[in-house]
């Protein structure tokens, strides 16, 4: 993918509420979209491909 322009990265959402925790986590659903749509919203010069992000930012792995 790399060869093609694509980067591939990782988002952690965090505890959400979801049927597989039985709506346990403190986060709504769509607060969870909102943070996977922005950083699939990031301009792509700003991050190498291979990154883990969470709401903190960037995260090393």
């Amino acid at each position: 993918l790399r060869s093609e322009g694509f980067k591939v990265n990782s988002a952690n959402p965090g505890f959400t509420a979801t049927d597989l925790n039985q709506h346990r986590g403190p986060k709504h659903v769509s607060q969870a979209g909102e943070f996977i749509a922005r950083i699939a919203s990031l301009p792509p010069g700003n991050i190498p491909t291979g990154s883990y992000f969470n709401e903190d930012g960037l995260l090393p792995w």
